[in-house]
C-alpha cells in the first residue's frame, strides 16, 4: 500500500513512517503541494494523508486536482487538522477527502483511519 504523507515537520513524518511500514504501507513524505503533484503523476498512491495544519486552505485544491485524475476517485485521502473547523471541514469533504481527524494523529492508531478510507474507495 503506497501512502503519500503531505506535512512539513519532518519529525512527525518519522513517527508516522515507523508505525506504519510494519503493517503493508510504504510511505513516501514531502512538504509542499506541488511536490506531491509530481509524486502522485510519476507513480499514482493508494492513499493520502494531508496535514491540512501546514497546509491550510490548499490541501482542498489538492483532493480536487486528485479527483479530477482519472482513477482518481480510488485514491483514499485523510485530513488532519490541529481543530474542527466545521467549515473547513466541510471544504475537505466536499472536495473529496474520505475523513478529516483532529492533530495530534496517534501513530499507534492513524493506520486504521488510512484502511477505513481505503476500504470506503473501494466499495
Amino acid at each position: 500500500m503506497r501512502l503519500l504523507l503531505i506535512d512539513s515537520a519532518t519529525s512527525e513524518n518519522d513517527s508516522l513512517c515507523a508505525a506504519l511500514e510494519p503493517h503493508g504501507f510504504t510511505v513516501s513524505g514531502c512538504g509542499e503541494l506541488e511536490r506531491a503533484k509530481e509524486l502522485h503523476l510519476d507513480r499514482p498512491f493508494d492513499a493520502v494523508l494531508i496535514d491540512a495544519t501546514r497546509q491550510g486552505i490548499h490541501g482542498i485544491d489538492f483532493c480536487n486536482w486528485v479527483r479530477a485524475l482519472p482513477d482518481g476517485d480510488r485514491v483514499a485521502i485523510v485530513v488532519s487538522l490541529a481543530a474542527l473547523d466545521q467549515k473547513i471541514v466541510t471544504e475537505y469533504l466536499s472536495g473529496g477527502s474520505g475523513d478529516v481527524l483532529c492533530c495530534p494523529l496517534d501513530p499507534r492508531t492513524i493506520r486504521f483511519d488510512i484502511e477505513a478510507a481505503l476500504h470506503h474507495r473501494t466499495m
